[in-house]
């Protein structure tokens, strides 16, 4: 298990929730990898990533969370990914993980204000 990285799977009726902390890089990718083979045995109807404990998100730390979210919409589940900090939020809006609540309007310069 990398040192800077945790997933911790909790179950509650028909929803498997992932809790993701720390550092979800290229060396975590491999132990995110084994954490959403074990939500996705659970056939749950809906699936939450919470995000509230994880520092950085990398492109290659992307993977095993698209892989869910392709997964579970191919036998008509939900991801959704709850509590993204700034960056976390900004590398998933590039993926088809929908984020529930964005901390940025996404599609707009963090420097500038929307119009």
């Amino acid at each position: 298990m990398n040192q800077g990285f945790e997933a911790v799977l909790l179950r509650e009726a028909s929803t498997t929730t992932l809790v993701l902390r720390g550092e979800l890089d290229i060396a975590a990718a491999g132990a995110a990898d084994e954490a959403v083979d074990m939500a996705l045995d659970d056939r749950a109807d809906a699936y939450v990533l919470d995000l509230t404990d994880l520092r950085y998100l990398s492109a290659a730390g992307t993977a095993p969370l698209v892989r869910l979210a392709v997964s579970a919409r191919r036998v008509g589940a939900k991801v959704t990914a709850r509590r993204a900090g700034r960056l976390p939020a900004v590398v998933l809006s590039m993926t088809p993980v929908e984020l529930e609540d964005a901390p940025i309007a996404l599609g707009t310069h963090p420097a500038r204000p929307a119009a």
